[in-house]
């Protein structure tokens, strides 16, 4: 056995300095140097046999030499190999190595020196702290983010989510990273999803979908999700990040307005032919009461023109006759007129045109109709009153002819600068979400409801079977001086 710091054989010291980058050395109990290769020789300007019989101090600060010199220690101590993450100060900077350290023993089994072998694995580390800086950063974006946010593995295992994900899932991260983000799609969807989910996967592609959720509670949501695979610097796929985004309002506003389109749609046809059926029924009764009298006063008037030369007493009964067809022709023209449009609403007013309508209504069937106010004789915006009129028309209209009611109530009431109309009944009621449904009772209301919201007034229904309904329609007051 050589002396502890004797120089190694050349041999041996030239497939040392074969190791490429490894740094190979040994140092003895003392902490003196017995062997070094060329790449540790060089990370402090030196030669290998210029660091033979020195001690860490002299080519390192002492605080780093200590460091490395406890690890000797306790390999000394352990008898068996370690590894250790060691820092070495050189002209180059702070380098970060991986060290292989274990014992060296003479022929007599007794421990002489510390072997090691260090690989340099700054470039790791530092990549490392960027990637744990960056998912920190990551992470912190997430909290704060407004949409649902996922990560997965290159396989599609999920393995982080944000907090907004998770109480749109309506579970904790433990759970939804066990797979619980699958048993939380719909039933009807989940397959078709966990396919597509899949395909994607094995094509490395990105991934678009619209699908629904079942929550805990029940609830049933609309997401729309992103999803684009992660790359490392070569282009392989890493893992794959997306986000969620719930679209239940949007999906909500889309029905809605498809209900409205068809609600308008059936609207406009139930009008053309209620337009039709008017235009019928006025035709019929021009044509057959006022058509009749019409010509009932032609021959009373001919007759008439026939006796004033030879009877002229029967002439004047004859003229008399022609002009009580002429009054009656009058009033039924009226009628008609005030059909189409009461002329009370131009003439008298709001409160005047109202009772008129129900005192004509009360006067022609049984049940009790009753009507309070507090306008008097105040003039609104002439669609203001018309709105209201016509929506009292016809609230008391289905009252009538589809709750059979036998008390209704009219109250007309100027309150805190709005106009409300409120109409009750006793009648047979109804389920509100009928009024969805197509029907000529459901588009009643929804022309009551078209006529005040189109004036930027506001439209209540409350009914439920056996009970009776409310039909209330508030308007924000425009007094006309």
């Amino acid at each position: 056995m050589h002396p502890p710091y004797e120089p190694m054989t050349g041999i041996l010291q030239q497939i040392m300095d074969a190791a490429g980058e490894i740094l190979i050395y040994a140092f003895d109990l003392q902490g003196r140097c017995l062997i070094a290769n060329k790449p540790v020789a060089e990370l402090f300007d030196m030669t290998p046999g210029a660091m033979l019989g020195k001690t860490r101090e002299q080519f390192m600060s002492a605080e780093t030499a200590a460091a490395h010199f406890a690890n000797d220690c306790t390999v000394a101590r352990s008898g068996v190999p370690v590894t250790f993450e060691e820092i070495t100060e050189d002209a180059g900077g702070v380098r970060i190595y991986s060290s292989i350290k274990f014992p060296l023993r003479d022929d007599g089994g007794n421990l002489v020196a510390v072997i090691g072998l260090s690989s340099n694995i700054t470039a790791q580390r530092i990549a490392e702290a960027a990637r744990q800086h960056s998912e920190r950063r990551f992470e912190s974006l997430t909290m704060i983010a407004p949409v649902g946010i996922f990560r997965t593995d290159a396989d599609g295992n999920c393995n982080y989510t944000n907090d907004f994900w998770c109480r749109m899932v309506g579970m904790s991260q433990e759970e939804v990273l066990d797979g619980g983000w699958i048993e939380a799609l719909h039933p009807d969807d989940r397959q078709k999803i966990i396919d597509e989910w899949n395909q994607r996967i094995a094509e490395k592609g990105a991934f678009t979908c619209e699908y629904r959720l079942l929550r805990p509670e029940g609830d049933v949501a609309g997401l729309y999700c992103q999803t684009t695979p992660i790359c490392d610097a070569a282009g392989a796929v890493t893992g794959y990040v997306g986000a969620v985004t719930d679209i239940t309002p949007i999906k909500q506003t889309q029905q809605e307005l498809a209900d409205a389109r068809r609600q308008i749609k059936a609207m406009a046809q139930k009008c053309v032919e209620k337009q039709e059926k008017e235009r019928a029924d006025l035709s019929r009764e021009i044509h057959d009461e006022i058509g009749q009298m019409m010509t009932a006063l032609k021959l009373s008037l001919t007759q008439a023109s026939q006796k004033v030369p030879t009877n002229p007493a029967n002439a004047v009964k004859s003229i008399k006759y022609a002009m009580n067809i002429a009054d009656e022709v009058i009033d039924s023209v009226r009628d008609i007129a005030r059909q189409l449009r009461p002329p009370q609403l131009d003439d008298l007013g709001l409160m005047a045109s109202l009772r008129w309508h129900i005192n004509r209504i009360a006067a022609q069937s049984a049940p009790t109709i009753l009507f309070h106010e507090n306008i008097g004789n105040a003039r609104f915006d002439a669609g203001l009153e018309l709105t209201c009129f016509r929506v009292a028309q016809e609230a008391i209209c289905n009252a009538l002819r589809h709750a059979h009611a036998r008390f209704i109530c009219v109250l007309l009431v100027q309150l805190y600068g709005q106009l409300e109309l409120t109409i009750l009944d006793d009648g047979a009621g109804f389920c509100e979400m009928e009024t969805n449904k197509p029907g000529a009772y459901s588009l009643g209301l929804l022309g009551m409801r078209e006529r005040t919201t189109g004036i930027g007034g506001n439209f209540r229904i409350n009914s439920q079977p056996g009970i009776g309904t409310e039909i209330l329609a508030a308007f924000t007051l425009a007094p006309i001086p």
